[in-house]
């Protein structure tokens, strides 16, 4: 059956910005770019993740040396930017970013592939050094480690009070809030690259050492539980606001930027909706004392610290230094990764409160019918007043196709243009009871850490589904952002369609401790509500168990 959305009838001038096109033997993946939006771009989150994204990606390259002046620019060719949109989801150029990075002698292309991927491919195209390039990039990249944890502190300290300020008190001229927002977006997404490819390059370099030492299944111990993590706070404030020591608005003051789809322009953030917080404030209440996330994750950094013991034990005494700074500086780099990304949500955040400010001035003067209408006309519009003149039709034409790219998803890795695949129907409310022939394969992803769990599957769609998620259930979904730490508290392990080592939900889950099996790609197709699986974080496996072999281990 053809899955393709036809897209509806529409005048030659009228196009969809969030569908691109590829040259056929262009490769492209959604690892861990899709967890940064969870629904479907509008227009304007396009012109956010595409175009400004593309932008950021390329000022830190240059930052570390690895542009010329010249590739700074872009231009509208999505083959020739880091990230592309096609049926509205977003994907990254590897084919690009390896060039990029191979300009450097040594295997940074291939690590980078590796993370991505789970593997190298032997096709891969080559890669040309570039002594200039290494010689420059040897100038330019120690300045830049050494100067990234100030920036890091400094966007965040900045960021939040710039977001408190305007987040709750809408600016009065929204075109200029937009305007500041992208620029801010772009800034903290150049920053968030650097600590990406930073933290990349010793995820490596532990990999490596662990299987020197003869012993590679210390490498997930020893990345497990770095501490300090900002999404552990968040769930701590959340913890104390559901047990009456932190006021529930100083909670908001200090997260609210997290949400519904909080990647998208379009999704709903707690200080906009704070009622979404209720069902996790009530299940944080009814939590054992034993059951605080601060506490979760000391745990787990004490079974860390256990692990970089046995593995020092296992290296020569020349590499065991090399060992204790690679595991240290990681911690430090996992935490800078986060709080940039905390920087960039709450750009985001100010962008949608710009955008609602624009509609309404746009509805009022008749211009569109509804403020929410202004996310499906891109930044050039809204801030060069081109659709003005034609902007209802406009918005109809987008809306039709984001309706129907809602129909369709990417394959994580596709090379040209990718044969969509068709969303699963969402799982019912409570437990499936369907008939249909049972899958009774394993489910095959990347091992995130977390050892092994046992436990019935709840898959949930998106946070507005949280109210279902029982605590000690095996959390399934198709992808996660931060907000959802919030479950993960909860949760006896976790098994997501999308994402690598690196990606957040890899990351949070490690730090609670929990098994973790990303990239299944097909996890949430296979699996239903109520399977009784085993979980293997170590390996990358979920394999069902008998009901009845579940019900007996749970009554022990």
């Amino acid at each position: 059956m053809n899955t393709t959305p036809t897209g509806p009838a529409a005048p030659v001038w009228l196009a969809d910005p969030t569908h691109g096109t590829s040259e056929s033997d262009r490769l492209w993946t959604t690892t861990n770019i899709a967890e940064a939006v969870s629904d479907v771009l509008s227009p304007l989150c396009c012109s956010f993740w595409r175009d400004l994204c593309d932008l950021a990606a390329r000022d830190g390259l240059w930052d570390l040396g690895l542009l010329t002046p010249a590739e700074r620019r872009t231009g509208d060719d999505q083959n020739q930017q880091t990230n592309g949109c096609f049926y509205g989801r977003l994907a990254l150029n590897a084919d690009l970013i390896r060039h990029f990075l191979g300009r450097l002698p040594g295997s940074f292309a291939d690590d980078f592939e590796r993370d991505l991927l789970g593997m190298v491919r032997t096709d891969a195209p080559d890669t040309a050094t570039s002594w200039r390039t290494a010689l420059t990039a040897a100038a330019k990249t120690p300045v830049a480690i050494a100067r990234h944890p100030a920036t890091v502190r400094r966007l965040y300290r900045r960021q939040l009070a710039w977001w408190q300020q305007t987040a709750f008190a809408p600016d009065s001229e929204p075109y200029v809030l937009l305007d500041e927002a992208a620029r801010r977006f772009r800034y903290a997404m150049r920053v968030h690259l650097r600590s990406r490819l930073l933290a990349q390059g010793l995820y490596s370099a532990l990999q490596g050492l662990a299987a020197a030492a003869g012993r590679p299944d210390l490498y997930l111990p020893a990345i497990t539980g770095l501490g300090g993590v900002t999404e552990t706070a968040m769930s701590q404030a959340l913890w104390d606001a559901a047990h009456g020591r932190l006021e529930r608005q100083e909670f908001l003051h200090r997260h609210g930027f997290h949400g519904l789809h909080e990647g998208n322009l379009t999704g709903r953030s707690w200080r906009q909706e704070p009622a979404r917080l209720d069902p996790l404030l009530a299940a944080y209440r009814r939590q054992p004392a034993e059951r605080r996330p601060e506490t979760q994750a000391r745990l787990t950094q004490e079974a860390r610290r256990q692990a970089l013991a046995d593995l020092a034990a296992a290296l020569p005494a020349r590499k065991r230094l090399l060992a204790h700074a690679a595991t240290r500086r990681l911690g430090g780099y996992v935490r800078l990764l986060e709080l940039s990304k905390a920087s960039f949500v709450m750009a985001l955040d100010t962008a949608r409160t710009a955008a609602s400010g624009i509609g309404r001035y746009l509805a009022g003067a008749g211009v569109l019918d509804a403020p929410q209408d202004a996310c499906y006309l891109t930044m050039a519009e809204i801030q060069n007043g081109e659709a003005c003149t034609d902007a209802r039709q406009i918005v109809a034409f987008r809306r039709a196709c984001r309706e129907q790219h809602r129909s369709v998803q990417l394959p994580p890795v596709f090379t040209g243009m990718p044969a969509p695949l068709p969303v699963p129907r969402s799982a019912p409310a409570g437990l499936d009871t369907d008939t249909k022939e049972p899958d009774i394969g394993p489910v095959t992803g990347t091992g995130a850490g977390g050892g092994v769990a046992e436990g019935r599957i709840r898959l949930i769609d998106d946070l507005s589904d949280a109210d279902r998620f029982q605590p000690g259930e095996i959390l399934l979904c198709r992808t996660t952002d931060p907000s959802w730490t919030t479950l993960f508290t909860f949760a006896a392990a976790v098994v997501i369609d999308t994402g690598g080592l690196g990606s957040h939900g890899a990351i949070v889950a490690r730090e609670f401790g929990i098994p973790c099996v990303i990239g299944t790609g097909n996890g949430t197709q296979r699996l239903r509500s109520g399977d009784a699986v085993r979980v293997d974080g170590a390996v990358g496996t979920v394999h069902r168990l008998n009901p009845s072999s579940l019900s007996n281990l749970l009554e022990q």
